[in-house]
């Protein structure tokens, strides 16, 4: 991943990586992405976090893990919040 980065910034030094995973744990399990490690290596300029939930209790465990923070302190981060479909909006209780 680091070759490709660089590679793609040596022909577009101005382009950002921007990426939007789920947590750290569900995107690794789910779709082999350690995003919380392409942070640390600079691969990631920019983060949308997915935080789809339906209770704020879960919201809020789910932006306190420590892969988000971390991010937060390395990288612009901001936070993608479902409301739903028109049929089937959530409601955050």
């Amino acid at each position: 991943m680091m070759r490709i980065n660089q590679a793609i910034k040596a022909i577009k030094p101005h382009l950002k990586i921007y990426l939007s995973p789920n947590s750290q744990y569900y995107a690794y399990k789910c779709y082999l992405q350690d995003w919380e490690n392409w942070v640390n290596k600079g691969l990631v300029d920019e983060l949308t976090f997915q935080v789809y939930r339906d209770d704020k209790n879960s919201f809020i465990a789910g932006i306190e893990k420590p892969a988000v923070q971390y991010a937060m302190t390395k990288i612009p981060l901001s936070i993608g919040i479902s409301m739903g479909t028109t049929i089937s909006p959530v409601h955050i209780k």
